[in-house]
This record gives structure tokens, sequence and C-alpha cells, in this order.
């Protein structure tokens, strides 16, 4: 039974991907998935279109769910206890209820809960303890850390569901290495045989339909970034400022290069930046686009772009393997030290380019070997082990941790 928030039609999280992969895939390992999810209302974004379609093996059921912020506020104000541990607790009666129907009828094996909706790890150790089954607990983040999340109170009960959910659970499974170790020495006396790393990855069917689409050019060289961009954790300024200073050095050419910002949310921050610093001609931002479109503008940009601050680095972007599997240069604005820039080593990368993301200099040095680097290059296999990372692979990984709990 997999317990997931973020599902199709969902539309605002890259975290349905996860989902959508092991209901998917789990079938090819032997597995028969059922998935317990919130119903569509509780979205604020969704889209009919992203529905995949599953074998006869698949089973999906919603429970009822509300957005305590969009659907019990009055005049944007909202009480404290009807968002905690999170704005969709509302789910948590509903899913229990839908749950233990699934379980009666169809008698699964193991239940696997995924973070981040803390309520979704509620839900997981409530069904996996009343079905006396083995419980999977995944995190796609850390749940806490030392100024997350920023109002004390909440931080302690995510720290009350944390620590419960390390105790109750049979497996913690991460999607990186750093916060795999973060948590091994948060939890010392923790059996090691616990932790897990099951990373994400790219779908290769989409990859295979989105070749067959064809993306109009700009006639530009483009550096494209897709996705969130967020004032604090891949924050552009470091990387505008440099563009800015190339600009008046007459070292880049707006009729010449193109920085593409592809649906970075935070509109009005990235829209004042780029007022700011002047940057008009070089940088454009659009809008979303279907996801199967937006793996179609990855594979006719020139170069990808990755923002994430030091303080990341125990985190990897999701996009990151779908940037490999497009075989395009990645241009990686994060610590060399992080695991992010790991990941990108353990991909064989022909050549890596990496600058610290808050310090400009370093930007502007690396992105005029970067643009050189693209005038340079031939097309081919810039990372070759680009398919170890597809979720196919990742999904076969987490079977064989349900199989030896299925086993035990």
């Amino acid at each position: 039974m997999l317990v997931a928030f973020h599902f199709p039609p969902i539309a605002q999280s890259s975290g349905v991907h996860r989902a959508k992969s092991l209901a998917n895939y789990l079938p090819e390992y032997g597995w028969s998935p059922l998935v317990l999810t919130a119903t569509k209302n509780a979205y604020e974004v969704f889209h009919e279109g992203n529905k995949p379609v599953f074998g006869d093996d698949v089973v999906v059921r919603r429970a009822l769910a509300f957005d305590t912020a969009r659907h019990f506020a009055i005049a944007g104000r909202y009480p404290g206890f009807l968002a905690t541990p999170d704005r969709w607790m509302s789910w948590w009666p509903f899913a229990i209820a839908r749950g233990m129907q699934m379980i009666r009828k169809y008698r699964p094996s193991i239940v696997w809960s995924t973070y981040p909706i803390a309520t979704a790890h509620v839900i997981g150790s409530h069904l996996a303890r009343l079905a006396r089954i083995p419980w999977v607990a995944d995190f796609r983040d850390s749940m806490t850390d030392e100024t997350y999340p920023a109002d004390p109170s909440k931080r302690r009960t995510f720290e009350k569901i944390e620590s419960r959910t390390v105790s109750r659970c049979d497996r913690v499974v991460f999607t990186a290495p750093g916060t795999l170790q973060m948590y091994r020495s948060r939890y010392p006396d923790v059996n090691e045989s616990k932790w897990q790393l099951v990373l994400n990855g790219y779908d290769e069917e989409t990859f295979l339909n989105a070749e067959t689409t064809d993306a109009a050019r700009s006639g530009r060289t483009v550096l494209l970034h897709s996705g969130i961009i967020y004032p604090k954790e891949r924050n552009p300024v470091g990387l505008f400022d440099a563009l800015s200073r190339m600009q008046r050095q007459g070292a880049i050419d707006s009729s010449r290069f193109e920085l593409r910002l592809r649906a970075p949310g935070n509109t009005e921050y990235v829209h004042r930046l780029v007022k700011e610093y002047k940057l008009g001609d070089l940088v454009t931002v659009r809008d979303p686009i279907p996801y199967e479109q937006a793996v179609s503008e990855m594979l006719t940009a020139d170069g990808l772009l990755i923002l994430q601050s030091e303080g990341c680095n125990h985190q990897i972007p999701a996009k990151i393997y779908e940037y490999m599997r497009a075989q395009k240069p990645i241009l990686a604005l994060t610590d060399p030290t992080g695991d992010t820039a790991g990941i990108l080593r353990q991909s064989g990368a022909r050549e890596l380019f990496l600058a610290q993301l808050d310090s400009a200099a370093e930007i502007e040095t690396e992105l005029q070997r970067f643009i050189e680097s693209l005038d340079d290059s031939d097309s081919g296999v810039v990372y070759p082990n680009a398919d170890s990372f597809s979720r196919r692979s990742q999904v076969g990984t987490l079977a064989g941790i349900f199989d030896e709990l299925a086993r035990s």
C-alpha cells in the first residue's frame, strides 16, 4: 500500500513522479500497488492530462482531504490546530477509514508512506500498526533541521513525528546520501539495516515520447533552468550579478545567448531581480508547461542549469536526473562538496562545470568556460552512467527492500 498525498493529477510538486513511478514499475518486480491518496480538491493545481494509465494490477483509492488555508480560512486566517502537522491534516481520519477498507479487501504485505506531507507518515504509521504489517517510511526531504520548521511549535511537532517514524517503521528511505548520513548521526542507536537509499530518477518513457515532439528553437544559445527558484535555497542573485558584469564588459551578447527560466515560481521576486540587474534582454521568464513539453524543452536546450545552495548539500534536485538523461551539459551552481556535485561525478560526466551559488566571481568564470564549451562541443553522450538513474532501476532497489521485509 502506497500512502502518497502527491499523486496525479496534482501538478505542483516534482514529488508526484516518485509515487507515480512506484505504481507504474512495481508490477515488473512482482508487486501489485495499492495507492491511497487524496481527493483532488485538496490540490491547489492539478491537470487531468497528468493522469497516467496504469495496468489492471494497480488500485488507486482517494480519501477526502481539504486544504485548511483554502477551505477553512476566514479573511485569510485559520486556527493553527487545523494545520498541524500540515494544512492537509483533515486527510488523516478519512485516509485511515479508506485505508482499512483497502487492507481488509486486498491484504497488503507492506505499507509505504512518503514525506514531505507529514500527515502521510502519521497515516502510514496507523495503518501499518492496525494491519500488523511492515512499514517503510520514505523521506524525499529531511523533516527537520536546525532552522526548519521556522516556527518553534511546529518544529517540536515535526520532531515528534520524525522520532516516532524512525522508531516505529521497519525501514527509513532517503533520496540523497547526505540526508541519510544526517539522520544516521541524529539517531545513533538505530539499527544500521534500517537506513536505506533510493534515489529519484527519470522516466525513460517520457523521454521517448518527448523525443518525438518538435520544440521551437529561439535561434540563440539557450541555458535553461526548468522549475522553481527559491529566494534562499536557489537564489539567482550571484548568477544575475555575473551576467550583468559580463553584459557590461561585452563578454555576453543577448542576440546570441538566452537564460531561460521555465516556471520559476516566485515570479514577482524573479522579475524584480531581472529589472534590478538590467537583464531583460538576456533573461526570459516563461510560464509553466505540461511535464512532457518541459522534458522536450530540456532536449532542445543547449545547456541546463542547476541552482542549489550550500545549505542544501544533503539534497539533490530531482530534475538533475532528467538533465543527465537529456545528455546536455549542466552548469551546476552548487557546493562542489555537496550531494548534487557528487551525483554529477557518479554520472561519469565528460566535464564538470561547478561554481558556488553565492559567488558571482566564480560563476562568471565558470559561465564563460561553459559557454565556450557549448560552442566547441559535439553532440553525443555527456553522462555515460545516466541510465543507472532511471526510475525503473530505482524502483527495483525499493522492490528489493519490500522483498526482504516480506520474507522476514
